[in-house]
């Protein structure tokens, strides 16, 4: 094959994977992790360059913080107990200490090191489809139902509304719990 149909096969494989990287948003509810990229077109876009992540990603919530410390209760089940320093890195709070117990994080670690602390925002998208005081139903483009609870925000949305919101989940991930709601054009 020469350089020029190489380079159109590499163009296609790439163009369906952002394809496939969008229409993926969310699976389950779950929302994927930033900079995510299916592997498969990672993978056939540059045969034999892919290259495993560096550091370990863990994801769920902060069980503890304590000079020095963070302690993690790992989605899924597990403790996970992390040394940290002035290095550790913090997206979405000034300072690590300003993490409390219970809030989502997603943890880059190495050798039993916090490297990087990132609080983790629910979000959701689709139309709103049924109200209950302060409480929404939200069907997702994936037929997913989540409630919203509303608590937090002054203008609440309208049934066949589609929305955007942005919070942290409640109740073991089964509600979002609003904290900013956006109106999207139909």
């Amino acid at each position: 094959m020469d350089n020029q149909a190489q380079g159109r096969k590499r163009r296609a494989v790439l163009g369906a994977g952002i394809v496939l990287a969008l229409s993926l948003g969310t699976v389950g509810g779950i929302a994927l992790a930033q900079g995510s990229e299916p592997i498969a077109v990672h993978a056939e876009a540059k045969p034999g360059k892919h290259k495993k992540a560096k550091n370990p990603v863990v994801i769920g919530t902060v069980a503890a913080v304590g000079q020095g410390t963070l302690k993690i209760t790992k989605d899924g089940g597990g403790e996970l107990s992390l040394t940290t320093d002035n290095a550790t890195k913090v997206r979405g709070m000034r300072t690590l200490g300003d993490f409390k117990a219970g809030q989502r994080v997603t943890v880059t670690h190495k050798d039993g090191k916090a490297l990087a602390v990132v609080l983790t925002r629910a979000h959701a998208k689709g139309t709103v489809t049924a109200l209950n005081g302060q409480r929404a139903t939200l069907v997702t483009a994936g037929g997913l139902a989540q409630t919203l609870d509303l608590t937090a925000i002054t203008e609440k949305p309208k049934v066949g509304d589609l929305v955007a919101a942005v919070g942290t989940a409640a109740e073991a991930g089964a509600v979002l719990k609003v904290e900013r709601l956006r109106q999207l054009p139909k």
